[in-house]
This record gives structure tokens, C-alpha cells and sequence, in this order.
């Protein structure tokens, strides 16, 4: 799932329904999986019918691949589709399970703790022997 949060291009519902796939993808993502258009729509807090609509979306943006074995028109008792991931890590990730982006040494770093900074001081007290790190927001 962590693959999907940090590299896919898809947003709002349609993010959503991806991380519904996710969450019934093995570790194989193309073996794929098979979760009902209403499992997806519980997830996404949508209808079967936006789920649909967000099934092409992340076809045409290359994100899932989508194998149909059958509806109810055709006279066929599956009622699930196969569903396959095919997000790829960019060359700057870090191929971990947080999928984090590596920063070269000569990139600006500027702002990559997300505005937080931290400054470190390390103090005694007088009285007692015992240190305390103190941190403080800059």
C-alpha cells in the first residue's frame, strides 16, 4: 500500500479505490487480485458506479490492468474481475516498504523534513548527575 501512497499520479476517490486494490494485492502484484466493485465502493466510501468510472481512470493512466472473466449479460457466474497493479518505483526510490525518495548529496535538501527542524542541546543539570536532551522546533 505504501507503494501506491507514495507513487501513484491518481487522487481523490480514484486513489482511494487504488488503495482497495492494494490492500487485496499479494506480494506478487501481478498475480493480482479479485475484490467485488462493492468491496471497492465500501472502501471508497462511493458507489459500484464511481468505482467503475475510477477502474478506467487507472487503466488509462497505466496504474492496474483489469482481466474480465465474465458478467451476468454473457450468461457467466463470475462475478469478480482480476485486478493487477502495475505501479513501478521511480529510479529515486529507495525500494524499501516506505518506498521513501533518495536525495543525492548535491540536491537542495531544503524543506525535506517537511518544516520541521530540530536543533539538538544537550544539557546537565547541577545538581544531578543525570543528562537530558532537550529538543527544540526552530
Amino acid at each position: 500500500m505504501s507503494l501506491v501512497l507514495n507513487h501513484s499520479v491518481a487522487k481523490g476517490t480514484t486513489k482511494l479505490v487504488l488503495l482497495g486494490i492494494a490492500w487485496h494485492t499479494g506480494e506478487d502484484r501481478l498475480a493480482g487480485c479479485w475484490p467485488s466493485q462493492q468491496t471497492l465502493a465500501n472502501y471508497a466510501n462511493c458507489t459500484p458506479r464511481q468505482v467503475r468510472r475510477c477502474l478506467t481512470e487507472l487503466i488509462e493512466l497505466g496504474e492496474i490492468n483489469s482481466l474480465v472473466y465474465g458478467s451476468a449479460r454473457y450468461g457467466s457466474n463470475a462475478s469478480t474481475n482480476l485486478y493487477q497493479m502495475l505501479i513501478d518505483c521511480p529510479e529515486d526510490c529507495d525500494m524499501t516498504y516506505s518506498h521513501r525518495r533518495i536525495v543525492s548529496d548535491d540536491a537542495d535538501t531544503q524543506g525535506t523534513s517537511g518544516g520541521h527542524i530540530r536543533q539538538v542541546i544537550r544539557t546537565t543539570k547541577a545538581d544531578d548527575a543525570d543528562s537530558h536532551v532537550l529538543q527544540k522546533n526552530i
